[in-house]
């Protein structure tokens, strides 16, 4: 439901590349924002770990485009993105033209865009409930926030529905049609330098749909090797419950074979389960809104698999608010 709520308070759930573009936006324009999202800092799946042993794995979001020119524009004003021109063994024509990588790290772009917002990181929302005061918000440690004049729920699909469900039928079935899969990434630390005379291989079939040496971007350490592995999504999908050091070892085994070598022993190997990580059936809308209630959603899964994506949905979102 878009009513007119210019200078009003909004609550924006999720603070990954949609919710950071929309609360933005936003608040630029006036509204009063607050983020909320569960993780320790931005940036949802533009993710990266750090190991106290000097590694650095970008172990979500591996790379991304700017074929949206209000993307690009976006780019051009953060020092915190550059080209990544990695060589390829791929059993797929990929063409590489155009990759950009956040510097030092994925997150960086995120970090840049939630500078000067109200952000609540650490803080999962649990529950919404709408009465005459407006929006209430209750977390997961029990606390409550609010009121807000709107809620923008930032968040995958799954999460978004876990929400909504209760609020708005129509809304709810139309995020219950939307289909992510999932992937387990695995981070590898090695003391040892590895060239296997490729930056990234990538595959059509098998265990592993994706393995980059992270040492290959731009601004990221140089000393040893940082190997990250994204596990297929039917792989994912039947192993997603295993127990992450078995995940890690089986997918490191995978690794070697497709080296044709031993691995030496990796000096930090954790693995992480994105339960939503890529988009295989969208929205088909750029945002969706509740029919009766303030309230919106936004995030890369509207449009389809792509960070832009998550961008241009947040973006067309806070433009509805904004423009209404």
């Amino acid at each position: 439901m878009l009513q007119k709520i210019s200078q009003s308070a909004i609550a924006v759930i999720g603070a990954g590349m949609a919710g950071l573009t929309a609360a933005g936006m936003l608040q630029e324009a006036g509204f009063r924002v607050t983020v909320f999202d569960k993780g320790r800092g931005p940036g949802g799946r533009m993710a990266v770990r750090r190991t106290d042993s000097g590694f650095s794995f970008d172990h979500g979001a591996q790379f991304f485009t700017a074929r949206n020119p209000d993307f690009h524009e976006l780019l051009g004003r953060h020092e915190a993105v550059s080209d990544w021109h990695p060589v390829m063994a791929s059993s797929r024509v990929l063409d590489t033209d155009g990759w950009r990588v956040g510097v030092p790290a994925m997150n960086a772009l995120p970090k840049a865009l939630a500078a000067g917002l109200d952000l609540r990181v650490a803080t999962q929302v649990v529950s919404l409930q709408f009465d005459a005061d407006g929006w209430k918000l209750r977390t997961g440690a029990g606390e409550r926030e609010g009121p807000f004049d709107l809620v923008l729920l930032a968040v995958p699909a799954p999460q978004a529905l876990g929400l909504a469900a209760g609020l708005d039928g129509p809304l709810a079935d139309t995020i219950r049609r939307v289909a992510i899969d999932p992937c387990w990434a695995v981070m590898a630390g090695f003391r040892e330098p590895l060239d296997p005379g490729y930056d990234v291989f990538t595959a059509a079939e098998g265990a592993i749909a994706w393995m980059a040496f992270n040492n290959s971007k731009p601004g990221r350490p140089r000393d040893g090797t940082s190997l990250v592995i994204h596990a297929s999504p039917d792989w994912s999908r039947v192993n997603l419950e295993l127990d992450k050091a078995d995940a890690a070892q089986r997918l490191l085994g995978f690794a070697a074979e497709r080296f044709g070598q031993p691995l030496p022993e990796p000096v930090y190997l954790e693995a992480h389960r994105w339960r939503y990580a890529k988009t295989r059936i969208p929205a088909g809308r750029a945002f969706l809104a509740s029919e009766t209630l303030p309230v919106l959603v936004c995030g890369d899964w509207c449009l389809g698999a792509r960070v832009e994506y998550a961008f241009e949905s947040g973006r067309a979102a806070a433009l509805a608010l904004i423009e209404t």
